[in-house]
């Protein structure tokens, strides 16, 4: 059995394209029951914590895989991460435990390379600016990731904290694109290509996100299911 710990998963150089092809293999694979995925079991007590856990397996490669994740935001605070998981891949006939994986690195390209993978088909090809609503690890993971396929200019960041946003705009910069410390919503998401809404799910804000906001044939990735968007405002995704 093999243990994979963040630092050695990131040194395999896994490709965006690699890690693309990889998603949309197992999605085709679902589709033709060949792969399969049950549903998320989650557990939040209250406190600000969301625990959740998830299992799947494909018969091509015979893998079964289990994560737990915990999001406990103190964590930050005490100088550690905000999100922690865990992997465990089974080989999916003999039931033999083959690899127990850090499950950080894979959470944060997984979640991206999903709303990547979407955006490959639906996205403008031209995007050029990309929003964040949310400037933790998803941000990050996602920029990364668009970075590779798209011809950005400019990132907006939008953030609970200065300090996360300023962090995204710092990367974003280094990476050659413009940085734009958005005040509010609306500043953030008008004239972006691409918007991604990443805020945590255990958060207690209102909606703050009007769709009616968005240029005409911006792409939406909400990996917080659409928690800061305004419900009456959705219609407009149809359109």
């Amino acid at each position: 059995m093999q243990y994979l710990s963040h630092e050695r998963l990131i040194s395999l150089n896994i490709t965006t394209p690699e890690i693309l092809n990889a998603l949309e293999k197992l999605l085709r694979d679902q589709a033709a029951g060949k792969a399969h995925a049950a549903p998320k079991t989650m557990i939040v007590p209250g406190d600000g914590r969301y625990m959740m856990a998830t299992l799947s397996t494909s018969d091509e490669p015979p893998f079964m895989a289990t994560k737990t994740v915990l999001l406990n935001q103190e964590n930050s605070a005490k100088g550690g991460d905000a999100i922690n998981a865990s992997i465990t891949l089974t080989h999916s006939q003999s039931g033999e435990t083959l690899a127990v994986m850090d499950g950080n690195w894979i959470t944060g390209v997984r979640t991206a390379a999903a709303s990547v993978l979407a955006a490959r088909y639906l996205a403008k090809k031209d995007a050029a600016v990309v929003a964040f609503i949310g400037c933790g690890v998803q941000a990050h993971s996602h920029l990364n990731m668009l970075a590779d396929l798209y011809p950005l200019t400019t990132v907006h960041a939008l953030g609970k904290g200065a300090k996360n946003r300023d962090v995204l705009c710092d990367a974003a910069r280094a990476m050659g694109f413009e940085a734009v410390a958005s005040e509010n919503a609306q500043q953030a998401v008008e004239g972006a290509d691409i918007v991604v809404s990443s805020i945590p799910l255990t958060s207690q804000a209102a909606p703050f996100i009007d769709a009616s906001w968005l240029k005409p044939g911006a792409f939406i990735a909400s990996t917080d299911s659409c928690l800061p968007w305004m419900n009456e405002s959705l219609g407009i995704f149809d359109r």
